[in-house]
């Protein structure tokens, strides 16, 4: 496998985290109409008509087939319920830190999804123990390692299709050490890392980022 120039992966409390605030903004409903007013009739009871329901229309199972490269729009993880947007990130300075909390993040300058790509997937996203954020599903802060395993799948929804990946495994690494950890770097064709910080409890600042590291099984076609 060939190597690329890794990322310095830092933060503030997440991937590369900086903790910032934010503000929930809610609408109230409008306020409901008033209800009608129902007269009710006595009638002689009668036989209750019964008709038959609508048989329903059973959904298309996909068929798997190639999907070319393109830039990734969702990724979902059911094993922990993540449903995410997928937004792209470009390296500033060797760095990478997310703009928003709530999005994952396509380091796009390196492989994108497909049944025919040609270099390692990487998506990054913020975690934290004080607000919601994208990758929190993935901690077991409690036991202190993954909630993920080996087999779990990952969707990654293109405009061409859909990507599912299996999780193969995940390691923790010091964050000093990541941008030379060179299984995360390779270019790996097939393969998506998914990149967050791993909080601690009484930490104030992350120590460690966790990589999971999912390889392709399968791609369905768009349409």
């Amino acid at each position: 496998m060939r190597r690329r120039l890794p990322l310095l992966v830092t933060a503030a409390g997440a991937v590369i985290v900086v903790v910032v605030g934010w503000a929930l903004v809610t609408h109230q409903p409008d306020a409901p109409a008033a209800a009608p007013r129902v007269t009710v009739a006595v009638s002689p009871p009668t036989a209750p008509t019964r008709t038959r329901p609508p048989t329903p229309t059973p959904s298309p199972t996909p068929t798997a087939g190639e999907v070319p490269v393109a830039a990734p729009q969702r990724i979902e993880i059911p094993a922990v319920g993540i449903d995410l947007e997928v937004l792209p990130i470009t390296p500033e300075g060797g760095v990478i830190d997310p703009p928003t909390v709530g999005a994952a993040y396509w380091i796009e300058a390196y492989g994108a999804p497909g049944t025919d790509a040609v270099n390692t997937v990487y998506m990054v996203a913020h975690s934290s123990l004080r607000m919601a954020a994208a990758f929190n599903p993935l901690l077991d802060v409690e036991h202190q390692q993954s909630v993920l395993v080996a087999g779990d799948d990952v969707r990654v929804t293109t405009s061409a299709g859909v990507l599912r990946y299996a999780v193969t495994g995940s390691t923790r690494y010091v964050k000093g050490e990541l941008p030379q950890a060179a299984d995360v770097w390779a270019i790996d064709p097939g393969v998506l890392q998914l990149i967050t910080c791993f909080q601690e409890d009484g930490l104030a600042r992350a120590q460690d980022n966790l990589v999971v590291t999912a390889r392709l099984v399968e791609g369905y076609p768009a349409g």
